[in-house]
């Protein structure tokens, strides 16, 4: 929470899926503190919003609803899909999306079912990064992609 906002994250979804853990649910305000001394701490005027924890399926149809055309963004799986470089980020008044699995990673459905919501399925490579991880290569690298992208 603190690197991603950090790296000018507007909203953090906790997403509950299929291998995920739920140790505890009940963290959303310290998680909102978290976000708050980070945006202040690196300079930000607006601080992300962290939300309560959603179900996977629950997340995918609450956001894809917030969207005329489907979700714009990625779902990281480890197991592969296209090359971040590859594909293109429509950053023009949209939210981009990103959704990083769970120690366990993503089950097959769900990044099917992400597919079908028009997330695009990418990698972060060979290596399998931890959740935090993930998170913060992740954001960076399509901030990166987004500030560097020709029209």
């Amino acid at each position: 929470i603190q690197k991603t906002t950090e790296l000018g994250v507007n909203a953090i979804v906790p997403v509950i899926t299929e291998r995920c853990i739920v140790k505890d649910t009940k963290k959303t305000k310290r998680w909102q503190k978290i976000a708050e001394e980070a945006a202040e701490q690196c300079g930000r005027a607006v601080i992300p919003e962290v939300h309560e924890p959603l179900e996977y399926r629950n997340a995918l149809r609450v956001m894809s609803d917030e969207s005329d055309c489907g979700l714009n963004g990625f779902i990281f799986w480890e197991e592969g899909g296209e090359p971040l470089k590859a594909v293109s980020v429509k950053a023009a008044g949209s939210p981009v999306h990103l959704f990083i699995g769970p120690e366990g990673g993503f089950a097959a459905e769900e990044v099917k079912l992400a597919e079908g919501h028009g997330l695009i399925r990418t990698t972060l490579g060979r290596r399998i990064l931890r959740a935090e991880t993930a998170a913060i290569v992740s954001t960076a690298l399509v901030r990166f992609l987004m500030e560097n992208s020709v029209s």
